[in-house]
């Protein structure tokens, strides 16, 4: 008899986290909150429109939220959603890609690509070229977390559960030999041209991987020095500081120089420098000249923290 045995949830795939997700962002705004404030960072919004699967010249996304915040303003949350599957050539690049080109055609204010994955996909070391993550083990937690809809939400979060257990049979990323050799080249210039920034040589990189981390030993580990090269971006992030970014302004505001702006990104308030984005499925040598002005975007970040922030 089935009451003989535990409930038991097998074969999930990526297909059922999408619609488990869509459901609570279009009948829970109490996920919505928190996946907007708590997870991704960003002003709390009401979720206005979510669709799956959705296609256009540059790919599909698997989510698309759209969340209206207290003023009106609308940000597009583009999702991609893996447990173990490889990414695609281009994939961080066509999310980027499809997310300006609805801020150019005004259909928002605002766009975040968004990684939701299994920690053990994501990583300790994110590098897969999305503006933000949010991991299974998260969106399990607040499901446990709710006391009123149980047993409803001890269901979702055994399904997330069991997609984190598929997930454990290991993510193995498909070596792309062209971004490999892109990752090679960005190496051996920040080397000759940029050493402070102490980058350390790259092992084999998959398709998606768009995050350079420099390494200056004198940086505390709260902060990271990266460029990030499909979104155009070189920032000095400060973990944990989304929220607070009014503490990092008191702090550095009338010192930020010339280019220099105070955002978030993720979880972290970052101190950004804007630059010309850079594909790694092309040739170094085709973008040298947005590669130099990235790594000089880097080196007058590393600078300019070595005198304020210490």
């Amino acid at each position: 008899m089935l009451s003989d045995r535990p409930f038991s949830i097998s074969g999930i795939c990526e297909r059922d986290i999408d619609l488990l997700l869509l459901e609570e962002f279009r009948s829970n705004p109490d996920f919505a909150t928190w996946f907007t404030s708590e997870a991704l960072r960003i002003e709390p919004g009401i979720c206005s429109g979510a669709l799956r699967s959705v296609t256009d010249t540059s790919g599909e996304s698997d989510l698309e939220v759209e969340f209206r915040d207290p003023s009106g303003r609308t940000t597009r949350v583009l999702i991609e959603n893996k447990i173990a599957e490889s990414f695609q050539p281009r994939q961080a690049l066509r999310y980027a890609e499809r997310a300006a080109s609805y801020r150019d055609r005004n259909e928002c204010q605002d766009t975040i690509t968004v990684l939701v994955a299994p920690a053990a996909y994501i990583g300790s070391d994110i590098d897969h070229g999305f503006q933000a993550h949010v991991t299974y083990e998260s969106i399990r937690d607040w499901f446990r977390r709710q006391k009123q809809s149980q047993p409803r939400a001890a269901h979702k979060a055994d399904i997330l559960d069991s997609a984190i257990e598929k997930s454990h049979s290991g993510y193995n990323p498909i070596e792309d030999a062209g971004v490999t050799g892109f990752w090679k080249e960005y190496w051996e210039l920040a080397s000759r041209e940029a050493p402070e920034l102490e980058m350390r040589e790259p092992p084999g990189k998959p398709s998606g991987s768009g995050f350079v981390n420099f390494r200056p030993p004198d940086l505390p580990v709260s902060i990271r020095l990266r460029h990030k090269l499909v979104h155009g971006n070189v920032d000095l992030e400060f973990k944990g500081f989304a929220n607070r970014l009014a503490e990092l302004r008191a702090r550095f505001g009338d010192q930020l120089q010339e280019g220099m702006i105070l955002t978030s990104a993720s979880q972290s308030g970052v101190v950004r420098i804007k630059v010309p984005a850079i594909s790694p499925s092309r040739s170094l040598p085709e973008q040298i000249d947005a590669v130099r002005e990235g790594l000089r975007a880097a080196q007058r970040l590393l600078a300019w923290y070595r005198k304020t922030g210490k």
